[in-house]
């Protein structure tokens, strides 16, 4: 319900990461489909994707740019410890090999939530709105 204890609870989900002709798909996908909790980020790094959902600036994130695990690492560990989660747009928990961290590449997508927020939700509607950018 707009307006309530619970509308302001779940902020939205940013979609960040992409740029040009797919930010213009996303954010028309977003508006024909009504997601008002929705919003499309041209920006944003996994570092500052971690930081803004610790602070409580939004409640999900799906980071659509190609990234390393050398990048998400920390940051896994510290919304971990936060209770937030970080998968693989499977849902699967990254897997990290302290040998070859800087060289791995993460296939597609990552998506970030807060700990009272369904991931498994968020997941279907990221997944979504990934489906837009193949």
């Amino acid at each position: 319900v707009e307006g309530s204890d619970v509308d302001k609870m779940y902020k939205p989900l940013i979609v960040a990461g992409v740029s040009g002709s797919k930010e213009r798909m996303l954010t028309d996908t977003v508006e024909d489909f009504n997601l008002p909790r929705t919003r499309v980020v041209r920006h944003l790094d996994v570092g500052n994707m971690g930081v803004q959902l610790l602070e409580g600036q939004m409640t999900s994130c799906l980071l659509a740019a190609r990234s390393t695990k050398w990048s998400t690492c920390a940051v896994d560990a510290i919304l971990s410890a936060g209770s937030a989660k970080l998968t693989d747009m499977q849902g699967q928990e990254l897997r990290y090999n302290p040998d070859k961290l800087e060289e791995e590449v993460i296939n597609g997508p990552v998506l970030g939530t807060l700990h009272h927020i369904d991931h498994d939700a968020s997941l279907k509607v990221a997944g979504f709105l990934n489906s837009v950018l193949s």
